[in-house]
């Protein structure tokens, strides 16, 4: 009977070195499996933040109609300023005419003296 004891006690023994070998198994693979999930989360809030900030990025963007707007505003102003330069060449050149027709009118009264 002692000598079932004795088995009896080694089975237990080795039942629980087993039981300890097995919950230190699962304990690591529960820390991977938690240092997964963590490292899955931090990588999903990284994300999320990116996606918020190209979406703000997104909103800035104007849209085509407001382009299309401000390219003709620019048109507009490049066609004035185009037209105001014309306005001063054709000012000149009347300007180098009258200089021009007063010289000539000038030599002309001087050869009459």
């Amino acid at each position: 009977m002692a000598e079932i004891l004795e088995w009896g006690r080694l089975g237990v023994s080795a039942l629980a070195l087993l039981f300890s070998v097995a919950t230190f198994f699962y304990m690591l693979y529960d820390k991977q499996q938690r240092a997964t999930v963590q490292a899955f989360e931090a990588h999903k809030a990284a994300i999320e933040k990116r996606m918020t900030t190209v979406e703000n990025d997104l909103v800035k963007i104007p849209s085509r109609a407001e382009l299309d707007a401000t390219q003709e505003r620019w048109r507009t102003e490049i066609v004035r300023i185009h037209d105001r330069v014309d306005e001063i060449n054709k000012g000149i050149k009347d300007s180098q005419l009258m200089i021009g027709t007063l010289i000539g009118l000038s030599k002309g009264a001087n050869k009459h003296d």
